[in-house]
């Protein structure tokens, strides 16, 4: 992958955690009313996401990653150092925002059996078919369990062969259920972008066309609510087999397949800019390298740590020093913590390395005398 696409899509992936932190930090009972107009983006960053996700693995998997062991260890590593560390301290933070101000907490967060909630988002079978089991207060890991499915869906696409690769893959998509299938689409758009890039070489003058016409017309689909038309649509196409809002998140699909397809093609145009040598980033390429490290934890941490806060806060929301407060505290905790998540995951990643190896071995049958081991 060209250097400066690679610092790109870091930049990328850390505006699309700006987008769902301002989304959050915008609801009323955080701060009030004077940022209602920067929390309309949440869902559109989710789905930047998700089309990064894609092209990423689609690229490690084609360069780095070429085994099951290599790739099923790599994505593990990256979720399970994040999201253990996350499941813990939801529950703190929740405990002590709720003995200060039960109030932000009421209706928003569900504590009714709590091992349930522990094991399913272990598993990352909190989205199910049409459950919706949250994670105390932690609203946005609705995404890691849809980002998990993408994962293991992909690795069995790229690594198993034949009738039995599509029999694994019906058999999960039942297993899953349509939400998580409904927005696979999106996350696909992002191996589209690695193979259209690596396949494909676009003049200066069509990388700016990319570049420029999708955030041109995204403006302009937002000027012109195109999204809400849309959702009425696929609300209008579901009514007769399901209830919509039983989708819960996947309920907005057609918003989001445009959305995600606009981001595609603005990646595809800022490939070919870098390619080109017309895309400079160098200069700023350690700011944003850093920044983008903690994008993970700053997503899966950023919702129970704003309620905290906002429980902490002597002051009410619409006050401006609370929502300084906010920012300035949710990123002091994020970089502390995320600079211990981000760095275990080459120990997590060691640790499954180990696991695949031992289970390797012990179901491999030992070769006897005189036997010659099949090559």
């Amino acid at each position: 992958m060209n250097s400066i696409t690679s610092i790109y899509l870091d930049l990328v992936r850390f505006l699309a955690a700006l987008l769902v932190f301002m989304h959050h930090l915008a609801y009323e009972r955080l701060t009030g009313t004077a940022l209602g107009s920067l929390g309309v983006f949440g869902e559109d960053g989710v789905m930047i996401f998700f089309v990064l996700s894609g092209y990423v693995i689609a690229y490690v998997s084609a360069e780095k990653e070429g085994t099951p062991r290599e790739y099923f260890a790599s994505r593990f590593a990256r979720l399970y150092s994040v999201v253990v560390p996350t499941l813990v301290l939801t529950v703190l933070f929740d405990y002590w925002g709720k003995q200060l101000d039960p109030s932000l907490y009421e209706g928003r967060s569900n504590d009714s059996v709590p091992w349930l909630r522990v094991l399913v988002s272990l598993s990352f079978t909190n989205q199910f078919w049409f459950s919706d089991i949250r994670y105390f207060s932690n609203v946005p890991y609705w995404s890691i369990s849809f980002e998990f499915w993408y994962y293991v869906l992909f690795g069995v696409a790229l690594f198993l062969k034949g009738n039995i690769r599509w029999v694994v893959l019906t058999v999960l998509a039942v297993v899953i259920g349509p939400p998580i299938i409904l927005l696979a689409p999106v996350w696909g758009l992002g191996v589209w972008v690695y193979r259209a890039n690596s396949q494909e070489t676009f003049s200066v003058g069509a990388g700016w066309a990319l570049f420029l016409g999708s955030l041109a017309m995204y403006l302009g689909y937002r000027y012109w609510g195109l999204g809400a038309q849309l959702t009425a649509l696929s609300d209008a196409w579901l009514a007769p087999v399901v209830e919509p809002v039983q989708l819960h998140k996947a309920r907005f699909f057609l918003h989001d397949y445009a959305v995600g397809l606009l981001v595609a093609l603005h990646l595809i145009g800022a490939n070919a800019l870098a390619q080109r040598g017309t895309l400079h980033l160098h200069s700023f390429e350690r700011p944003i390298r850093v920044a983008a490290s903690y994008t993970f934890s700053l997503y899966l941490l950023h919702y129970p740590l704003l309620h905290l806060l906002a429980a902490l806060s002597p002051w009410p929301a619409g006050d401006i020093r609370r929502t300084l407060m906010l920012i300035a505290g949710t990123t002091c905790v994020i970089v502390l913590i995320g600079s211990v998540t981000e760095r275990r995951k080459h120990v997590w990643k060691r640790w499954l390395l180990i696991l695949w190896d031992e289970i390797v071995k012990r179901n491999v049958r030992p070769s006897r005398p005189g036997e010659t081991m099949a090559l």
